[in-house]
Formats: C-alpha cells, sequence, structure tokens
C-alpha cells in the first residue's frame, strides 16, 4: 500500500472528530447525524464506525479536540 494512504488513516479519527465538531457547534450534538458527519468529511458512515463504535464515542474524541491543554 503507498505510504500515503497509510498516513492518512492515521489522520483519518483526527478529521473524523473536527467534522463532528464543526457540525456540533453548528447545529448542537441532537440534531447533528453520523451522516452528517461522514458527508462533510467526504466519507462513508461506514468510515466512521470503523474508527468509531457509536456516535457518543465520534462526540466524545470531538470534545477531547475542543479540550484546552492542560497547564502543568
Amino acid at each position: 500500500m503507498p505510504l500515503k494512504f497509510l498516513r492518512r488513516a492515521d489522520f483519518r479519527p483526527d478529521e473524523l472528530a473536527r467534522a463532528a465538531l464543526e457540525l456540533c457547534a453548528e447545529r448542537g450534538v441532537q440534531a447533528t447525524r453520523v451522516a452528517d458527519v461522514a458527508e462533510r468529511a467526504g466519507v462513508t458512515v461506514g468510515t466512521i464506525y470503523r474508527y468509531f463504535e457509536s456516535k457518543d464515542a465520534l462526540v466524545d474524541a470531538a470534545l477531547e479536540l475542543a479540550r484546552p491543554p492542560e497547564r502543568g
């Protein structure tokens, strides 16, 4: 498999979480469907479920991206 595809798979969860974060900010969590996130990210719904077991897990990852880094 070409290297560019391997690298892309490594970044895919963050891309999906970022798309979910954008949509949740625009519409709210309840109004955001996994299909909407897939469309925003340019992937299929199945791709999202390859990386996240549920919508809740996807939203959790999105919220993790939005959390400011801890100071220490």
